[in-house]
């Protein structure tokens, strides 16, 4: 899933980015605070 060119959706990105990238321009990027609410979540995750 996380390779170039895998996804369909993907692709439709001029540069063809690897999903991952692409997700965190679409989600991570535009929210400074998404970072720590990561770091709370995996804390709250952890066994």
């Amino acid at each position: 899933m996380f390779t170039p060119g895998k996804r369909q959706w993907a692709s439709s990105t001029p540069a063809n980015w690897p999903v991952w990238k692409w997700l965190h321009i679409n989600t991570a990027a535009p929210f400074k605070t998404f970072r720590s609410k990561i770091r709370k979540w995996k804390r709250l995750r952890a066994p």
